[in-house]
């Protein structure tokens, strides 16, 4: 009685092992990197009234959310973008008194063909005198997808 009650422990134990590393295999299906570009010398304009993380395709789009920052000198041209074969994932946020800063972590594409833009958002220091409006606009090549998925990390 006391050696079945231990083979069905022991039967169980390894049930849950098997289930868990399973689960554990097809969560950390391996990702595929997309290589991107953070643009640069752009700001958002002031009359857009939603802010948040967006997939834009077309320069329309574009340009109802953002404007050219351009400047004379070294890197003052604006990251050029091509449309017909590029696509952007913004992250915008509503003004703030603030420095706050958006970094794109990394950009990949998995099996079910979702895009995943990993990206980090800091917040520093006190009150500033002015406000501005973060944001990060990622370039990346078109690529098929079914769904774009955006994850703020720490």
């Amino acid at each position: 009685m006391k050696q079945t009650r231990i083979t069905l422990i022991l039967l169980a134990l390894l049930a849950l092992l098997a289930v868990v590393s399973c689960r554990s295999a097809k969560e950390s299906a391996p990702a595929n990197p997309i290589s991107y570009t953070v643009a640069q010398n752009y700001f958002v304009r002031n009359d857009v009234q939603h802010f948040g993380e967006m997939q834009i395709s077309t320069q329309e789009q574009f340009d109802s959310t953002f404007g050219i920052a351009a400047y004379m000198g070294r890197g003052g041209q604006p990251t050029p973008i091509d449309f017909s074969r590029q696509m952007v994932l913004a992250v915008t946020c509503e003004p703030v008194n603030r420095h706050v800063s958006l970094e794109a972590v990394s950009l990949s594409a998995s099996a079910d063909g979702t895009l995943t833009l990993v990206y980090r958002k800091k917040v520093g220091g006190g009150p500033l005198s002015y406000t501005s409006t973060p944001c990060l606009v990622v370039v990346a090549d078109k690529v098929p997808h079914t769904a774009v998925r955006f994850k703020q990390v720490d």
